[in-house]
């Protein structure tokens, strides 16, 4: 009963009001805390990258982020670090509602909530002020949803402004420049609905163009404000620290042990807690029918089970990691039983997209999978 009111409330609660919420939330936890050492390096990034850009250089690997940062603290520097996590969870809030738009015509709404409730409780719990991660989202939500419109409208200026799109989050954390891998939606999408490969062929060349024709006009944006040999320098870095083989954080080897062995724990969580969850389930089936005693037996294996899951939390053996490991290996599963299922094309194709940034976001970064 309690499970039905709480699904109403939220099938029902103003749609306006929902994001309002979710923001708020989000504020609430902006007071907490002080991080000087990544929160101070990115706030100086955005205090000196127009000032004294040179003294900044490292960060000019994450160039674009620090434009936007730099522009918002000229106009609202006084906001100090409160202001750039008020910032941060405007981004969050407004690819959460991106993220609605796009999923709404496939999706419940009730449940499609619910599970935006879920990412905003994961991303929450201790807001950062605004860096590379909060803008790379907003552009790969921005990226998929002009590619996925093209390809619904057969669009040809969707592809392009889809492929500025992944320039943009190129420069603003240079591992996306991955994201020009989702030019298999296109091909996905044509081989489904049986499109001539010279049509398919010419929607990913306007894609790409796009891409090229993004990084060369920030490209030359960066000569134009003196940045460009900044950049440069900033680049011979990041190829330095994968160079490494097998040392470091980012050393390639490192990495790929690092993507092998997230998704490999994201699976193992995935199927265990719901195989144990299925045994629950067909235990309480049985339970429920028969016998009144049954019934009683049913009760407290309800309340021993609570009793259990937390002493589990208590002694850490569930937290936010193994939460989150089992959410992805859960996605992951569900994606490929949907690609592998007889249902809508362009359901399939949203889902072909959403698992490959879940695959590919992580990659390049030193913290992995909780970068998702």
């Amino acid at each position: 009963m309690k499970s039905a009111f709480w699904f109403s409330f939220i099938d029902r609660i103003n749609l306006k009001i929902f994001f309002i919420l979710l923001f708020v939330y989000q504020i609430l936890f902006t007071f907490q805390g002080l991080d000087l050492s990544d929160e101070g390096f990115v706030g100086t990034f955005y205090q000196q990258i127009f000032s004294n850009p040179e003294s900044v250089q490292y960060n000019f690997m994450f160039w674009l982020s620090g434009i936007v940062g730099g522009v918002f603290n000229h106009f609202f520097g006084e906001s100090g670090i409160w202001g750039l996590r008020v910032f941060s969870a405007v981004l969050t809030t407004a690819s959460i509602i991106l993220v609605y738009k796009l999923l709404k015509p496939y999706l419940n709404a009730t449940h499609l909530k619910i599970g935006l409730i879920v990412v905003t409780l994961f991303l929450s719990n201790n807001t950062k002020v605004f860096h590379y991660n909060y803008l790379s989202v907003l552009f790969y939500i921005l990226t998929i949803s002009f590619l996925f419109k093209g390809l619904k409208e057969n669009g040809w200026s969707y592809f392009f402004i889809s492929g500025v799109f992944v320039a943009m989050d190129t420069l603003t954390r240079i591992p996306s420049i991955v994201n020009i891998g989702l030019v298999i939606a296109i091909f996905y999408h044509g081989y489904k609905n049986k499109t001539a490969f010279s049509h398919q062929f010419k929607q990913s060349l306007f894609f790409i163009v796009g891409f090229a024709g993004g990084i060369l006009l920030m490209l030359m944006v960066m000569k134009l404000i003196g940045h460009f040999d900044i950049f440069i320098n900033a680049l011979k870095l990041v190829v330095q620290m994968g160079g490494s083989a097998d040392e470091g954080h980012y050393g390639l080897l490192k990495l790929i042990q690092q993507f092998l062995g997230s998704y490999s724990a994201s699976l193992k969580y995935a199927f265990i807690i719901l195989l144990f969850l299925l045994l629950v389930a067909v235990g309480v089936d049985y339970y429920r029918t028969g016998p009144y005693y049954r019934k009683w037996i049913l009760e407290i294996f309800k309340y021993l089970l609570i009793l259990f899951v937390a002493f589990l939390v208590v002694v850490k053996v569930i937290d936010h990691k193994m939460l989150l490991y089992f959410l992805t290996g859960t996605s992951l599963m569900a994606g490929f039983l949907i690609l592998m299922s007889d249902g809508i094309i362009e359901l399939k194709t949203l889902m072909l997209m959403g698992c490959y940034i879940l695959l590919a976001y992580p990659f390049g970064s030193s913290a992995g999978l909780i970068t998702v």
